[in-house]
């Protein structure tokens, strides 16, 4: 096991017994701790637990001993425990609860929160307490905090602080604190009366209700608090009645353009509920009166919109008093919301409105290749196959069936149905896409596989799906009639076979056991579901025509793909395929079979959903690692870049045409400078998870001072070529690994549709005088420090 330690001598205080003779260690690999578990169990031992880092104090079997220096134990200890830097200081770092509350939820939650509400957020921080092995009494303490920092991340927030990012989040969480310290959130228990849905507050003007809109809030526990009802979209109306707590209130005034009221009623009239605050006809000229408006034009004016308001269509229209705006301060109306018959009469109405069932759903998808037999699965399910299990109808989503981006389609079914069977092949890259789905639409998420995976080793690479599985996808592939699939991937496609082979090659590197793991990381997850695919007696062998044919195309596929190979490969797997169609005979399990055992299990999945999510517990929530980076501070890297620009005219030239591209860095249909600058070091297509951590894990927070060499650009990409030092800065001087790409850099601008991984392909480009790369005089030095960037964050863009 390798470890870091120092010996030191604890000075004996006033009254104290003596010195001490201390060691402190730090363990480097995270392997380490499951070999150490190992040999315990191999042994049978009672020893200690291993810790990432401890201390131990040495206290010597004999008097000669207790005479030794802390130089002389060091120059006896054992020599199996290495000290790369006998120099060096050690030192335990203790990261403390609130600080990774901070950094590891409410920084990096903040995606979540902003993408898919407070509850999402809330399954999140849960589930890294119970990772953190946090006590049950301290995570419901921790919770009111969590409900705390969502209310102020979704609400108003201070005019004085920037946007809030995870850039910017230390500043707006250090107002956070102290509002929070003040007790300025006000959250009840989920037991009062929550509402659900949009709560639209109208009156003559914003300004009277905006005390009244914060009260109204705090009452119902409204976790969103909208100024525009222009801002507020289908899905957020959804959303505020699928979870509790996800309720909003937003303000309008009756000189309000009705046109977003009216076009969110057509499809969730349901969910709104409009409360009108002195609109009636006696109230409104009142009001008109004091607010000094004489000019009839705009008082007829006036009176017209408050009748288009009162004849809205929504499930609810109610009418407050207008005294309830008159206040004199925030307390004083909560006190008449609670007071007030008229008040309180609609403040219950509100509460009851839209309860909605909070058993989760299902999420059944097909982690698989073209041919692999999905839709012949799924042919016979309707509304009434899983009716004796359920009170609510399984709908089935056929992927090329659905117009637009599928899973951003299918969210209002699930928002609504929300039990479905994805038809449609998801791959790893997708899964992230399924976690987040089942994070909004509340679902336990279900992998359908085939039985008797097994790893199979092409090349250098491993892939979790058999060389037999992939023949008879693409066997079943090119005897579908031409053109006559939907997805139009049929004999009569160019290039079909190639297709399947490179869905085959989504799962590149990732052995069965990676995969069964990384399934029960997508969403809170159950066991996948297996089906029979082959018939249960012994396969035969492959064909060696089909087996050379089919290695050639994944090879081809692993690396640069060229035409002519492309063309070639394809021909071979055709003839090979056809050639042996007597080995394809009787192969696989019987279709009637195969689909009696997956609605078999479907069934008893479906019949097993519990009443309720287990927030305190939920399963598989821990997040996939996308990448390990090397990250650099925005505002920093910039000051690197001035220089370059400073010391090459044309460089300047270059950034100036487009300094005005400072949109979303997400946002591949528009140009744009990338803000979060990092190197990737390894990306979880190179590597295992368990590999990740290894290599990583240790480094997280460590700093390393890159040297910025070169600047490599092309009319579509530009990007810093940097040098990695080989130990990180600081006393503890980690190795750091290599990074898996060969051209070391970070993306500084990407054009129109460009994707900032095509950064990767700058050096061949400038061998064919399509990129150019000036070489710096000096290398130009700048800190980064190490992170993980999780699947599930959607802001995580990687070249």
């Amino acid at each position: 096991i390798h470890v870091s330690y120092k010996l030191l001598m604890e000075s004996s205080l006033a009254g104290s017994d003596g010195d001490r003779k201390l060691c402190i260690l730090h363990v480097h690999h995270d392997a380490s701790f499951q070999k150490y578990n190992k040999y315990l169990v191999r042994e049978e031992c009672q020893e200690m637990e291993l810790f990432r880092g401890f201390c131990i104090e040495l206290i010597s079997d004999s008097d000669d001993d207790q005479n030794l220096s802390p130089n002389e134990a060091e120059n006896n200890s054992i020599p199996y425990i290495e000290q790369s830097n006998r120099e060096e200081k050690l030192m335990l770092k203790m990261k403390f609860l609130p600080y990774m509350v901070r950094t590891f939820i409410c920084r990096n939650g903040l995606s979540t929160l902003q993408s898919s509400g407070g509850i999402a957020f809330e399954k999140y921080a849960i589930g890294q307490l119970t990772k953190w092995e946090v006590s049950d009494a301290s995570m419901t303490k921790w919770l009111s905090f969590f409900k705390s920092w969502s209310l102020y991340c979704t609400s108003h927030l201070p005019e004085h602080l920037p946007p809030l990012t995870s850039n910017t989040y230390l500043q707006h969480y250090k107002e956070f604190e102290k509002m929070y310290d003040n007790d300025h959130f006000s959250i009840p228990s989920t037991d009062e009366c929550l509402c659900r849905g949009l709560i639209v507050l109208v009156g003559v003007s914003k300004d009277v209700l905006e005390s009244l809109a914060v009260a109204v809030s705090r009452e119902l526990n409204c976790q969103k608090l909208v100024r525009n009802m222009a801002e507020i979209s289908e899905r957020d109306v959804l959303l505020s009645v699928h979870h509790n707590g996800n309720s909003i209130i937003c303000l309008a005034s009756i000189e309000d353009d009705l046109g977003n009221i009216r076009k969110l009623s057509k499809s969730c009239s349901d969910a709104i509920n409009i409360v009108h605050l002195g609109n009636c006809d006696d109230d409104l000229a009142a009001s008109l009166d004091h607010m000094d408006i004489d000019d009839s034009k705009r008082r007829k004016k006036l009176n017209g919109m408050a009748k288009a308001w009162r004849k809205a269509k929504c499930n609810n229209m109610l009418q407050l008093p207008k005294e309830a705006s008159m206040q004199p301060d925030l307390d004083a109306t909560v006190s008449f919301l609670r007071s007030d018959t008229t008040a309180k009469d609609v403040m219950q109405t509100i509460a009851s409105l839209n309860q909605k069932d909070d058993q989760p759903g299902l999420i059944v998808y097909f982690p698989s290749i073209p041919g692999s037999g999905k839709s012949a699965i799924c042919s016979d399910i309707d509304e009434a196959t899983f009716a004796s299990c359920h009170d609510r109808p399984v709908i089935v989503k056929e992927g090329d069936a659905v117009k637009g981006k599928f899973y951003n389609e299918i969210e209002k079914d699930m928002l609504t149905n929300r039990i479905a069977v994805l038809d449609k092949n998801v791959p790893p890259v997708s899964f992230s896409s399924i976690h987040s789905l089942c994070s909004v639409s509340n679902c336990i998420s279900a992998a359908v596989l085939p039985f008797g995976m097994q790893d199979t080793v092409v090349g250098n690479d491993v892939y979790p799906f058999s060389l037999e599985f992939l023949a008879t996808c693409m066997n079943r592939v090119l005897s579908r009639k031409q053109n006559s699939h939907i997805g139009k991937l049929d004999s009569a496609t160019p290039n079909c076979c190639m297709i399947v082979a490179k869905f085959y090659c989504f799962y590149r590197r990732i052995s069965v056991s990676v995969l069964r793991e990384r399934l029960l990381n997508v969403g809170t997850a159950n066991e996948p579901i297996e089906y029979p695919f082959f018939q249960p007696n012994e396969l035969p062998a492959l064909p060696e025509e089909v087996k050379l044919a089919l290695e050639r195309a994944i090879n081809i596929l692993a690396r640069d793909i060229n035409c002519t190979d492309v063309s070639d490969a394809e021909s071979a797997m055709r003839l090979a395929i056809q050639n042996n169609q007597t080995y394809f005979d009787d192969l696989t399990s019987p279709l009637e079979h195969t689909k009696r055992v997956f609605n078999t299990k479907l069934s008893y999945m479906i019949s097993s959903l519990p009443d309720k999510m287990e927030n305190h517990k939920p399963a598989g929530l821990s997040r996939t690692i996308k990448i390990a980076s090397l990250d650099f501070d925005y505002e920093k890297f910039c000051s690197v870049l001035d220089r370059i620009k400073d010391s090459f005219e044309h460089v300047k030239q270059y950034f100036d045409e487009r300094e005005g591209h400072l949109g979303d860095e997400n946002d591949t249909t528009q140009s744009r400078f990338i803000r979060s600058v990092h190197c990737t070091f390894a990306h979880n297509s190179q590597v295992t998870q368990s590999e990740m951590m290894a290599s990583f894990n240790h480094l997280l927070g460590c700093n390393v001072y890159a040297k910025a060499t070169a600047l490599l650009y092309s009319d579509k990409v530009a990007a810093i070529e940097v040098e990695i030092p080989q130990v990180t800065s600081g006393s503890a001087r980690h190795p750091v690994p290599r990074p898996r790409n060969e051209f070391q850099h970070v993306t500084v601008w990407c054009g129109q549709d460009i994707e900032a991984k095509e950064s990767n392909e700058l050096p061949e480009q400038i061998k064919s005088n399509l990129a150019k790369k000036i070489l710096f005089s000096e290398p130009i030095s700048f800190c980064g420090s190490f992170s993980f960037w999780y699947e599930q964050e959607p802001g995580a863009l990687c070249d």
